[in-house]
């Protein structure tokens, strides 16, 4: 099996050519993506956002013990974020897509408040009530628009307490203003 940084980046080089990747992942995965919606995304890459999820999702064998289970958050520009699913809200891929759809990019604000949306995610989704397999390979995916986070330390210090949890945090940046001197260390590392 491809390691998960390369095998995110073969389904993102797919979905680009409108295509699935040519590689299933079958191993148990929790995995949790974290949305920014912000105001400098647009609706449109909102929906970008949305599809490389799903292309994601396509990817892997969708399963309560085996496969992968997935979360999504929403982080907006206020100190709220809101979870869409849990990690033991969907066993198929279809009712998770149709979630995935229905999420709604509410134009929150160009303050990011992506801390908390990390701290939900960690606090919240990775529990064994939500559905969290410990020691299952737990990964969270956060999109940056690269807009001014609310407290810079914040992000870094979650970064660090998913580290610590056993949690693998890989950060993507979207849109026009995203800048790799914008992602929030140690999530650039990851």
């Amino acid at each position: 099996m491809l390691v998960l940084p390369l095998f995110l980046m073969q389904v993102y080089m797919a979905s680009l050519q409108g295509v699935q990747a040519a590689i299933t992942c079958t191993r148990a995965i929790d995995l949790v993506f974290v949305l920014d919606v912000t105001t400098p995304l647009t609706p449109i890459e909102f929906l970008r956002e949305k599809q490389f999820i799903k292309n994601i999702i396509n990817n892997f064998a969708v399963d309560s013990n085996y496969g992968v289970k997935v979360g999504l958050v929403l982080s907006g520009g206020s100190y709220d974020s809101k979870a869409v699913f849990y990690l033991d809200t969907f066993e198929d891929r279809e009712n998770m897509m149709l979630a995935i759809d229905f999420a709604v990019h509410q134009d929150k604000g160009r303050i990011t408040w992506s801390h908390v949306a990390l701290r939900q995610a960690r606090k919240d989704l990775f529990t064994v009530d939500r559905g969290s397999r410990l020691g299952e390979n737990p990964l969270v995916v956060i999109f940056i628009t690269g807009n001014t986070p609310a407290w810079p330390l914040g992000a870094t210090l979650e970064g660090s307490f998913l580290e610590q949890s056993g949690i693998t945090t890989y950060a993507i940046g979207i849109g026009k203003k995203c800048f790799p001197r914008t992602l929030p260390h140690p999530l650039a590392n990851s």
